[in-house]
């Protein structure tokens, strides 16, 4: 599997890794910039950061927490006080600015497009994140990561051996990711089977592949609007 995984992708419960939650997915590498704070979160009235792509992880603490579990570290060596520096810092960082931004022009005309098309309807929390999860059934797309951390048995209940922080859960659902720094990215939808942005709005062929946990469909939303329209829509996301 390791071999078969994009750059830029991975499966985090897999062997020789600590857990193995029994599911093969395929996760992109998210990045860690322009993660909402707790005052953003509550004035959009949503309850937790939703981090990770299933959005089931409820904090920056437990989702620091999470990595010291996976990377075989001690938790007990690793209570809240000494993660909170790495955590304030993260929370410091910031997407880079893209050295030639977008005309001032296109910007404002795929603003006007991105409201009127509907986008805020899953891109309306802070920095672009959703205020819930979606089901596959409405997004459309690859849905093996529907399992992920749950197992084989579906029972709910984390497997292989993986312990949750208080709050995290299993949501056997899908998250709108953070719209930010876009410019800079190359791999797009959850499992980072698309190149480009106008992969994702259809103003270029998407790669063929059906394959489980490697999916190109799903999320066609904007693909029906005029090309001008999506070309637009490109330059206001790449100018976050």
């Amino acid at each position: 599997w390791y071999a078969s995984w994009r750059s830029g992708t991975m499966d985090f419960f897999i062997q020789p890794l600590p857990f193995d939650d029994g599911v093969h997915t395929v996760s992109k590498i998210s990045p860690l910039w322009a993660v909402p704070d707790d005052a953003e979160l509550a004035a959009a009235g949503i309850d937790t950061a939703m981090l990770g792509w299933t959005g089931g992880t409820a904090s920056l603490h437990n989702f620091l927490a999470a990595f010291v579990d996976l990377g075989g570290g001690d938790l007990g060596q690793w209570p809240r006080e000494r993660l909170a520096p790495l955590a304030e810092y993260i929370a410091s960082l910031r997407a880079p600015l893209a050295p030639t931004p977008p005309p001032a022009a296109d910007v404002a005309r795929g603003r006007a497009v991105f409201v009127a098309a509907g986008c805020q309807a899953c891109h309306g929390g802070p920095r672009g994140m959703g205020d819930r999860t979606y089901g596959f059934d409405e997004i459309g797309t690859d849905a093996a990561i529907e399992w992920w951390a749950d197992g084989a048995d579906h029972d709910g209940a984390p497997a292989g051996g993986l312990r949750f922080q208080p709050g995290d859960t299993i949501t056997h659902a899908i998250k709108s990711p953070r719209l930010v720094g876009l410019w800079a990215m190359t791999r797009f939808l959850h499992n980072g089977a698309l190149d480009s942005l106008d992969q994702l709005l259809c103003l270029a062929p998407r790669p063929d592949v059906p394959a489980p946990a490697f999916g190109s469909g799903g999320h066609t939303f904007g693909c029906e609007l005029p090309d001008a329209d999506r070309r637009a829509l490109v330059a206001y996301l790449n100018a976050h």
